[in-house]
């Protein structure tokens, strides 16, 4: 994080970090960190966006998301562990997690999520475990969790698992295609033990994507030959 940065995004965090819902100030802050995390890695230019989500909000008080996405034509370019879509959890304090893996999710969990104690509270980690797979496709509705279930693992913890579909678009446009489907474990004190995401969702190509490839692919070869006539110049 960059040191003169820092204070001033972390003062716009904290004020009304109480409030029910963030200020555009506590937004903008947040998004401005991520920025911040994003350059540290010298990662190529990024659209960083908050999402909101009140099943996210729910579980994890105090802690906004944010996605940063990455042109499909960036994603070879991108420093390890940056995939082209990439969801981060801000938390109240300015400190920010880069959800990159099963690991790193059960880490936010541990740390942020209260311990689970009922089959119901298992059923609502695993729906808040969705809603993060979810965050990393603003422009998909998803149909609510279908087969949410729990139960006793007989060790005095408890298993949970759900899944969600793709829902129809509002404009009648297509939808993408597969589910989400997300498997916990609890041990005897309420803390995660394991999780298991499959994410097989995958997003409708988009118009402008279909009609302007074409183009793209002679816009690349044509700067492609410009940067070896600079190269050449120079030498």
């Amino acid at each position: 994080m960059h040191a003169l940065a820092a204070p001033f995004v972390l003062l716009s965090l904290m004020v009304g970090a109480d409030a029910s819902a963030p200020s555009a100030r506590e937004i903008k802050g947040t998004e401005l960190l991520v920025q911040l995390e994003l350059e540290a890695l010298e990662a190529p230019d990024a659209d960083v966006q908050y999402q909101p989500s009140e099943t996210l909000a729910a579980a994890f008080p105090g802690y906004l998301f944010v996605l940063a996405s990455f042109p499909a034509e960036d994603a070879d370019d991108l420093p390890e562990p940056l995939k082209p879509r990439n969801l981060f959890a801000v938390d109240a304090d300015g400190a920010t997690r880069l959800l990159a893996t099963p690991e790193d999710m059960l880490a936010l969990f541990e740390e942020a999520f209260a311990p689970v104690k009922t089959a119901e509270e298992a059923k609502k980690a695993a729906e808040a475990a969705l809603a993060l797979e979810q965050a990393k496709f603003p422009e998909q509705p998803f149909a609510p969790p279908e087969e949410l279930t729990a139960m006793p693992d007989g060790d005095g913890g408890f298993t949970a698992s759900g899944a969600s579909q793709p829902g129809p678009q509002p404009d009648g446009s297509p939808s993408g295609t597969g589910p989400i489907a997300v498997n916990m474990s609890f041990g005897s004190g309420g803390g995660p033990k394991k999780i298991v995401t499959r994410n097989t969702f995958v997003p409708p190509p988009r118009r402008a994507e279909i009609c302007n490839s074409r183009t793209y692919n002679s816009n690349y070869h044509f700067r492609f030959r410009r940067k070896e006539k600079v190269i050449q110049a120079i030498a």
